[in-house]
């Protein structure tokens, strides 16, 4: 989870904050508030929050000293500032200082909310990236790539500093001797309908596709780069105009790869063309076009010439189909271990991309990475350790590997699969499957009258054993339990100002408005209406 530091100089507001979040849905966790500059800088240098939300005039250092401070040291920490009207100066100062973004009070949930979502999807992005990383590096070491392919290595993974090179710097960090004229990057990608198990087999594929690439753009072009990335052989090249024959050069070079079928049986060559550009500055776009037409090759079918053109753009955001709701259903599946819940998720997520005409290969690869995030957050609340960075390289390696949309859900819900088969083995003695059970029939129907004397009986215990046992493996006795999902359902249900809390009651199972009010304060110290009102006043 991401830490997060709340600093205000008024007790009320970090209060207002801490209910305004579902923290943990997020994937957050508040470590700490502080109510001046001087405790807020004590406790950034004692546990390295991840996001600081800060006020800007307060005792001791005030919110802008803070910032700066913290900037020098810690440039990766994100800052969102809270500020008056009348303070504006002072957060477009922060503004220069780089922080994320500021709230103007009073605060109101959707903007505070709309903001850690952008750091969150911000940070996700990094790891993406740092992912990548690793998994070109690996390529990298295996194959000793030589000077030049490094460019191709920072222009996947955003290397800023490149933006602003000019020809000849390129040149002279990359051993290379581009020119004027127009650049474009192509990806060669090798798909097999049968597995081929040995990874010799795979690097001596490999070689001679770079090796007919190279021969076969060599003639007409003013420098060619090479590189093996997992979506397979990127092929950048720098010519003096707009190469007219570059269709009949792929099919070409297709057929040449095909020849090799009898080497390496069930093999389909695809490439992926990338716009050119005539800037090097614009690499990152003709690279981005390369690996979403490659990409698209799961959508349009392997073994043929694939090019991205404005109208493929997609017309759905990752956000759109892994929201709130897809991730609350997750996780529950995910706690009761409810395999056929998340298949049928995943096989929706299919089904809308197949449906939607503007899917794209990208947007495909977002939503991977989206739901191994969920997938490995419910790892961690279920208290086990996992090596995500690991974890993911070994999916994205399958990933790549794929035919077709259908196949890359498929082998997902099967690397999930096995993933849990083997944590249930190793959990046997922690949670055992009456529990298991006894929590999903508790999820499920919760807002009934719940007889645990029953539910004992059904999974095979007499009731004072199996209430032992439930407290023994989960923490909580059977009452607990229920009333925390209870009181948790009934908090979402507060936010919504057109319910009453007379219809939450009776929602979440409650008849007497005023026993419901005393368990809502029992669990959150505030009655349900101090706890409406609270969202209410935003």
């Amino acid at each position: 989870m991401l830490g997060v530091l709340i600093v205000d100089d008024e007790e009320k507001v970090c209060t207002l904050i801490q209910y305004l979040v579902d923290w943990e849905k997020m994937g957050l966790q508040v470590i700490g508030v502080a109510n001046d500059g001087i405790t807020a800088m004590g406790i950034i240098e004692e546990k390295h929050p991840d996001i600081v939300i800060t006020d800007i005039q307060m005792p001791g250092y005030n919110g802008l000293e803070v910032i700066q401070q913290v900037r020098e040291r810690y440039p990766e920490i994100y800052f969102i500032i809270i500020s008056g009207y009348r303070q504006f100066d002072y957060a477009h100062q922060a503004i220069k200082f780089g922080v994320e973004d500021y709230l103007l009070k009073p605060i109101k949930q959707d903007e505070l909310n709309s903001i850690l979502d952008k750091i969150i999807k911000l940070k996700k992005s990094e790891e993406e990236i740092k992912t990548e990383q690793e998994l070109l590096k690996q390529k990298l070491n295996v194959h000793s790539k030589k000077i030049k392919q490094n460019l191709l290595w920072d222009i996947l993974n955003i290397n800023e500093e490149f933006l602003d090179y000019t020809i000849e710097q390129l040149n002279n960090k990359y051993d290379c001797n581009f020119q004027s004229g127009i650049f474009q990057v192509l990806i060669f990608k090798a798909d097999f309908s049968i597995e081929l198990e040995q990874e010799k087999v795979h690097q001596m594929l490999d070689n001679k596709m770079i090796e007919m690439i190279e021969k076969e753009f060599q003639k007409d072009t003013i420098e060619q780069v090479t590189y093996l990335g997992e979506e397979g052989v990127y092929l950048l090249y720098n010519a003096a105009q707009e190469d007219k024959d570059l269709r009949w050069k792929l099919k070409h070079i297709r057929n040449k790869l095909n020849t090799l079928r009898d080497v390496f049986p069930g093999m389909f060559v695809t490439v992926g063309i990338g716009n050119y550009v005539k800037n090097v500055s614009e690499l990152p776009k003709t690279v981005y076009d390369a690996r979403n037409a490659i990409l698209n090759r799961l959508f349009k079918g392997v073994g043929k010439n694939i090019v991205v053109t404005p109208s493929q753009q997609p017309g759905l955001e990752a956000a759109d189909i892994i929201n709130s709701e897809f991730q609350v259903k997750f996780l529950d599946y995910m706690d009761v271990y409810h395999l056929d819940g998340i298949l049928q998720l995943l096989k929706k997520i299919e089904r809308t991309l197949r449906e939607e005409p503007n899917s794209d290969g990208i947007l495909l690869l977002r939503l991977i990475n989206d739901i191994l995030d969920i997938y490995f957050l419910s790892l961690k609340k279920m208290q086990l350790e996992v090596d995500i960075s690991q974890s993911k390289i070994e999916f994205m390696k399958i990933f790549y590997s794929c035919l077709n949309i259908e196949d890359v859900f498929e082998k997902l819900f099967h690397f999930i699969k096995e993933n849990l088969e083997t944590i249930m083995a190793e959990r046997k003695n922690v949670e055992a499957e009456p529990i298991i059970e006894a929590k999903k029939y508790i999820i499920e129907n919760y807002n009934n009258n719940l007889k645990f004397e029953e539910l004992a009986e059904k999974l095979g215990f007499n009731y004072a054993y199996f209430s032992t046992l439930f407290k023994k493996e989960t923490g909580q006795t059977l009452t607990e339990y229920v009333l925390s999902i209870r009181i948790q359902k009934a908090k979402n249900l507060l936010l919504d100002p057109e319910v009453s809390i007379m219809e939450v009651a009776e929602s979440v199972g409650y008849s007497d408005l005023k026993y419901f009010g005393k368990q809502f304060k029992k669990v959150t110290n505030l009655s349900p209406k101090e706890y409406k009102k609270l969202f209410m006043q935003k």
